[in-house]
């Protein structure tokens, strides 16, 4: 599999394959740290049963909180994602960061799938514009995030696919640590 093109597939493939009550997804340039409390997570979703998704935050090169739990909106062809506010209460909202602990039988019993057809161009965003159920972010949990340079995201096939562009909203941007 490639990395960049079957990203959906792997990401499905691995989800299809997860047999614990719970199951963490995150990208491969993600480290835990202390910081990343995953019976945090995990007491989210133990405590809110309507809950399948409890999110964490990104901290980009071990430094700067990437901003993270957001809206999401469609009006005239066009999905923003809007940032919350930054605070130290969980949040629910419509979309997290990457790193993330899912309920499994939530999943499977909902199909919840990622778009094979997007590889990495839009297939988060996606994943979360389609997802059948509630997220929330605990915004006290971590993990640190090391990107390799890359281009920014095209999204044509998105528009292409479900009839929308993209933009990000960062009105309310999260301070540096």
């Amino acid at each position: 599999m490639s990395t960049h093109q079957d990203v959906g597939v792997g990401r499905n493939q691995l989800l299809s394959m997860a047999s614990k009550p719970y199951f963490v997804y995150c990208d491969d340039d993600y480290v835990f740290t202390e910081s990343t409390k995953l019976e945090k997570l995990e007491g989210l979703l133990n405590s809110n049963p309507s809950v399948s998704i409890a999110g964490g935050r990104c901290v980009d090169f071990g430094n700067a909180l990437r901003p993270g739990p957001s809206m999401l909106n469609v009006k005239n062809g066009t999905m923003t994602r809007k940032f919350l506010p930054e605070t130290d209460d969980d949040v629910g909202c419509d979309m997290t960061s990457q790193f993330f602990m899912g309920r499994t039988k939530f999943f499977q019993a909902n199909d919840v799938r990622w778009d094979e057809r997007l590889g990495l161009k839009g297939e988060h965003e996606m994943f979360f514009w389609t997802f059948p159920g509630k997220v929330v972010v605990s915004n006290t949990t971590t993990c640190n995030h090391y990107p390799s340079p890359r281009k920014a995201h095209n999204y044509d096939l998105v528009k292409e696919i479900y009839g929308f562009d993209i933009e990000y909203d960062y009105s309310n941007l999260y301070t540096p640590l």
